[in-house]
């Protein structure tokens, strides 16, 4: 669906956190249309937080949309004539966490994810004409940006305060964005654009329809990390218990205590098992396949069809017991070594997998493939 042009080492090295990349036509988008944004418009219940309008600030939702009683069921609706004067008039539809209603979505956020690592959400965007939504701003996570349908004109500056945490949002120094762009210009359908976290941008309307989703990415960064090692090493230290008193402290005890956090942090053990406890904390939400589950012989999966590991992190896999996606059990060395395959390659056909496990059985790599299909660590692209 995404083709990023570059491969991920060099992604990682080169411009994560450290420089903006924009990828013409990278993206297959041919499949959007009028039919889908309007199907979006049908599923999404107009309400906090899944769906909100902007036109010159946040509209109060009364003014688009309204309550109805579905068999004695309340649900919010557009007010269609509102929302379409709104719409031509300017207006932003920003639809919240849109991969929980497109599968398609939901297989570009896995694309990225798969290139990035990370975590991710979308959120998209629809407008047609307008002044822009919100101005220049910095987001506090990286971004990768897909038009979908339609253009829209993007402006893009490098960052005055690096690697913003969330807290630093840009909302009150908005002037000390830089006036020169590092980039200005319009992104097309299946245009990619990654941005760091705290690079300037803007995105303006150009007469006509825009569609575009933003493909958050979210890492834990290295202060959650220390304050991780801080609550999990330093209860059992004697000096880390005592008050902090206001009067004033002993100048060794806060070098003892410096020392001792230094030593907590550059432990390499500690460190993975900060990457270790987030990867078990990892799920991800994947498509459903019930019709293999659904009758007494499963019909083995075709040489042709594409899986892909259900984890957008680095792992250990030399574990006889492995969590992956919230599923923990004994794993078979087929399972294991199945799983070690899609965890470097990402995603690849069954023949492929097939393939690269040729020293097992047909029958164990049939049975590997369901297990790990029905656990929900692998699924089906």
């Amino acid at each position: 669906m995404i083709n990023f042009c570059v491969g991920r080492e060099e992604f990682l090295s080169t411009y994560f956190e450290k420089q903006f990349l924009l990828l013409r036509s990278a993206a297959d988008v041919g499949d959007v249309s009028w039919d889908f944004i309007n199907g979006l418009l049908y599923l999404v219940e107009p309400a906090l937080p899944q769906f909100k309008l902007l036109h010159e600030g946040t509209l109060d939702e009364d003014v688009y949309a309204e309550d109805c009683d579905e068999f004695g069921v309340k649900r919010r609706r557009l007010k269609k004539e509102q929302f379409y004067g709104l719409m031509g008039a300017g207006a932003t539809a920003i639809f919240n966490r849109i991969e929980v209603y497109s599968p398609y979505i939901k297989g570009l956020c896995m694309e990225v994810a798969d290139f990035a690592g990370g975590n991710v959400a979308a959120n998209a965007y629809l407008s047609y004409t307008g002044s822009g939504t919100f101005g220049k701003h910095w987001d506090t996570h990286d971004v990768f940006v897909i038009q979908l349908f339609g253009t829209k004109r993007w402006q893009v500056f490098e960052p005055t305060l690096p690697l913003p945490l969330r807290s630093q949002t840009s909302q009150n120094v908005k002037r000390t964005c830089p006036e020169e762009a590092v980039f200005d210009g319009v992104l097309e359908a299946g245009d990619v654009m990654y941005l760091p976290r705290g690079w300037w941008h803007v995105a303006t309307p150009m007469d006509h329809v825009s569609f575009h989703v933003t493909v958050g990415m979210y890492y834990p960064n290295m202060m959650e990390y220390a304050a991780w090692c801080a609550s999990k090493y330093l209860p059992e230290v004697l000096l880390a218990r005592r008050s902090a008193h206001l009067d004033g402290m002993d100048q060794t005890d806060l070098d003892t205590l410096a020392e001792l956090m230094r030593n907590a942090i550059a432990n390499p053990l500690h460190y993975e098992e900060f990457r270790l406890e987030r990867l078990l904390a990892e799920r991800v939400v994947t498509p459903f396949n019930l019709e293999r589950f659904t009758t007494e012989r499963i019909v083995p999966l075709h040489d042709t069809r594409q899986i892909r590991l259900c984890s957008n992190l680095d792992t250990n896999l030399d574990r006889r017991y492995l969590r992956l996606n919230g599923s923990l059990s004994r794993r078979s060395q087929c399972d294991i070594d199945a799983i070690g395959v899609l965890a470097e390659r990402r995603n690849l056909s069954v023949g492929l997998l097939r393939v690269s496990l040729a020293e097992h059985t047909p029958e164990a790599i049939n049975a590997t493939l369901e297990d790990l299909l029905k656990k929900n660590i692998i699924s089906l692209i």
